[in-house]
């Protein structure tokens, strides 16, 4: 569990930065205790921005995984804290830090954010996935130290948005490692094996003919025999299926192996797990939202039903499906088919038909944004000549063009795009959509727990724990592999003009400490 409010857990009911330890006995579950993560002393010149208007050298904990390692009874934790950078090895029993592995490769942190572990079969070794630097890094648990790093498809430039690898999973066999690089699309093949580390190829997760990005892999399985990969897309909605004995050295150096086919799923699958050939798959947002259009509803003090709210954060319920995987394998071409379908890779390739047929009377394109509202809510009532223009419903409509008439006209006039599809909920992840068509397994990952009470800072507009990527010289770990509109435009040689979007201001009546 992870705070950046109160990390140390001081004030009255709040747990804290830790590890919470629950009891399993006869099918349940019971609380038990809280092991409490104190501030990590970073190392000497740097300095992290999340503790206070000021730097400071302490970073704030904040565990994204845990490995446990050792015998029963005399176990120890492996916790990987995102925001401090670093690998703790704990002692469960009494909390206390054992040894501190230090990830961090740049003075400002967080840099690298640590986010997933896995141990070699002898314990010998783990490994760490740090999201924003691209690589896996090695530790030595017998002497307590940072081993080798392997990069992973890293991009060139200290700045450009890193592959994320987010997700570990290691053969029964303990000799080859598989990564989820979710801003690649792809997965890697690590050799393990004999005390190793190197890359043996790479797996395509996109959609047949898909050329662009956008399947963002997130969360891995593999079969006992280790014969089949399941990899969880998140953005198109589906489980990629792989042979893994495809991956030769001579298929290495021709390119990414594809998938054998696609099983479709509910919104956005997070997590995955196989046990007994059943692929357990859940979904951060199931079957979506519908419209919030109505009355926020008055709650009774003794009520805390977050579904009673019509907040959009509220609304949003995740899935658990159960999948055979024989069964998979044997309808695999149908599955595929309607995944294909579902992420409309046959849709007919439409033009704007200009008067004369010609194709350049486009000049320039003026891009307003207006946050937080859906197109129902604002154009559900569109229409034109007493006829009904784009597909809208009234009934959800909240203004009118009695109250917009500039919006309306404005639509009327340059054209109506009433059917998109996107994962816009709040400002945090609708900007992100709005100015890259596509958002990250970092924004989906983290915004909800910056708009719980700010347990985590607001990072999706360029600033990111409380300072700039940019110029500290790291990649912003929001952007997608796509990139941002004002970015594309400049690869493109396209002049254009910014007005605000991502735009750092500070206010004449602030004032500086």
């Amino acid at each position: 569990m992870g705070s950046e409010t109160d990390p140390l857990g001081t004030e009255k009911d709040d747990t804290g930065s830790g590890i919470a330890v629950y009891g399993f006995n006869a099918g349940k579950i019971s609380q038990e205790r809280m092991i409490k993560i104190p501030l990590q002393q970073l190392a000497a010149g740097r300095r992290t921005l999340l503790t206070g208007s000021t730097a400071a050298d302490k970073g704030i904990p904040f565990p994204a995984a845990i490995a446990v390692i050792g015998p029963s009874g005399s176990e120890k934790l492996l916790v990987a804290d995102n925001l401090s950078d670093d690998v703790l090895l704990m002692d469960p029993a009494s909390g206390a830090i054992l040894t501190r592995f230090d990830l961090a490769e740049n003075d400002a942190v967080p840099s690298t954010y640590p986010v997933a572990l896995s141990v070699s079969k002898d314990e010998t070794r783990a490994f760490v996935a740090l999201w924003n630097a691209s690589e896996i890094v090695e530790l030595d648990l017998k002497h307590g130290t940072v081993g080798r790093k392997l990069p992973l498809l890293k991009p060139d430039t200290s700045t450009a948005a890193g592959t994320h690898p987010c997700a570990l999973e290691m053969s029964a066999d303990g000799r080859t490692m598989y990564v989820a690089l979710a801003n690649r699309d792809a997965v890697a093949a690590v050799n393990i094996d004999g005390g190793q580390l190197s890359a043996k190829g790479y797996f395509d997760t996109r959609l047949p003919h898909q050329t662009y990005f956008g399947a963002e892999p997130e969360a891995l399985a593999l079969s006992p025999d280790g014969s089949r990969l399941y990899v969880a897309n998140a953005i198109t909605d589906a489980i990629a299926v792989f042979d893994t004995r495809k991956l030769s050295t001579k298929a290495a150096k021709m390119g990414m192996v594809e998938p054998l086919g696609f099983v479709p799923t509910e919104w956005m699958p997070m997590s995955i797990g196989l046990i007994d050939g059943k692929l357990y798959v859940a979904t951060a947002k199931g079957k979506g939202t519908g419209p919030n259009n109505f009355p926020q509803r008055q709650l009774d003090s003794a009520r805390t039903n977050a579904a009673s709210s019509s907040y959009i954060a509220t609304l949003l319920y995740g899935s658990l499906a159960v999948l055979d995987t024989q069964s998979m394998e044997r309808d695999l071409p149908k599955w595929t088919a309607k995944v294909v379908e579902l992420n409309r890779m046959k849709a007919a390739e439409e033009k704007i038909q200009f008067a004369g047929s010609r194709q350049d009377r486009i000049k320039h394109v003026i891009y307003i944004i207006k946050e937080n509202r859906t197109y129902d809510q604002i154009f559900g009532d569109l229409r034109q000549n007493g006829k009904a223009v784009g597909n809208g419903d009234s009934r959800l409509t909240m203004y009118g063009a009695e109250i917009t008439p500039n919006q309306h006209k404005l639509a009327l006039q340059f054209g109506v795009l009433d059917n998109f599809y996107d994962s816009g909920e709040v400002s945090g992840d609708g900007h992100v959509w709005s100015t890259a068509g596509i958002g990250t397994d970092y924004l989906e990952k983290t915004w909800q727990q910056s708009y719980r009470g700010d347990e985590r800072t607001y990072d999706f507009e360029g600033v990111v724990a409380e300072g700039y990527p940019l110029l500290q010289k790291i990649p912003d770990i929001n952007e997608p592999k796509s990139g941002y509109l004002w970015g594309n435009l400049a690869r493109q040689n396209k002049t254009y003009y910014h007005f605000g979007e991502y735009i750092s201001s500070t206010f004449c009546d602030t004032k500086k400490q």
